[in-house]
């Protein structure tokens, strides 16, 4: 049982750019692996066994209906990628084998690693407009907001892709790239911002940012912490990212758009360098903004551990420009 049935494959044309014949049966025999890898953890288990079963029995209710579309944009496209690999190839008792007609040929491998980046692109960045929908309607899907997928969707002062753009515009909105960040920034709050805020206000932010709940003067923190943690995670990650771990081998990410090459010119130690420099210098400027604010405003905030010893923290830069927000 699953979000698609076996007569669905006209609903899956709505969100894949499928053209003539396609078996249906192909998508179905790989749609547990990506539901549970990808739709499952976004809905959470009650809604999603709700919406599934429901869908399965013909019975949506008129939210699920609302919602659906969502969940099927997402899902279409994740299980196109799980059979990339096989659609070329015909596997039966004689072996592995390909088709070539006259008419029809394998497309070439650099048109293939295209389409596969444009197809994952879809699939995160609508897994991101499921995350949107649900939020704005979180009051109406009470399973899902109080679900370990919304903690989790609301485990980073940055919840969003898009919200990550409007600090680091390079991010470009890509919900791929913010799900390999995640994991960083969850070490980047913790081992810069907690230290700054003390464990009990940085608890409480934590708390107030998931419920929705962030007072007027907790609120005039959020901007800090977002620019601080955006940067620092871009600047780890440029280290961590450099190198990618396959089961064979570490790899060196490199691809390009030219039809004859499936590589691109990773940055040189140069460009690495200056990215970094950056990187470093805003995260301070925001952590050092931070910080200040807190020291004039200490007595708003009873649960910062305000030292009036006049010792600064120990920030790398020591001419540092703090950057002080309206």
């Amino acid at each position: 049982m699953a979000l698609f049935k076996s007569s669905d494959i006209a609903t899956v044309k709505q969100y894949l750019p499928i053209k003539g014949n396609f078996d249906m049966n192909l998508l179905l025999s790989v749609i547990n692996d990506a539901e549970r890898e990808h739709i499952i953890p976004a809905l959470g288990d009650t809604l999603y066994t709700s919406l599934e079963a429901n869908y399965q029995s013909n019975s949506l209710t008129p939210d699920e209906q609302a919602l659906l579309p969502y969940a099927h944009g997402a899902l279409a496209p994740f299980l196109l990628l799980y059979i990339k690999d096989i659609l070329n190839v015909n596997i039966s008792n004689t072996g592995f084998t390909i088709t070539v007609t006259d008419e029809q040929k394998p497309a070439f491998e650099w048109q293939v690693a295209r389409l596969e980046r444009t197809i994952a692109r879809l699939a995160f960045d609508r897994v991101e407009q499921l995350f949107d929908f649900l939020e704005k309607n979180k009051a109406t899907y009470t399973s899902w907001a109080n679900s370990s997928a919304y903690t989790e969707f609301k485990e980073t002062f940055i919840h969003t892709a898009r919200d990550f753009t409007h600090i680091f515009s390079r991010m470009r909105g890509s919900r791929q790239l913010f799900v390999l960040f995640k994991p960083i920034m969850l070490r980047v709050e913790e081992e810069y911002i907690e230290p700054i805020l003390g464990s009990t206000l940085y608890d409480t932010l934590k708390q107030e940012d998931k419920d929705n709940t962030l007072s007027a003067d907790n609120q005039k923190l959020i901007p800090y912490i977002q620019r601080a943690v955006a940067f620092q995670t871009v600047l780890q990650a440029i280290d961590e990212m450099a190198l990618e771990i396959t089961p064979n081998a570490l790899i060196l990410p490199y691809y390009s758009e030219r039809e004859n090459i499936n590589a691109s010119q990773p940055a040189d130690n140069t460009q690495r360098e200056v990215m970094q420099r950056y990187c470093q210098r805003r995260s301070e400027q925001y952590r050092g903004g931070l910080k200040a604010y807190l020291d004039m405003n200490y007595t708003l905030y009873p649960d910062y551990p305000y030292d009036d010893s006049g010792e600064s923290q120990d920030l790398d830069n020591t001419d540092l420009k703090i950057f002080m927000l309206d």
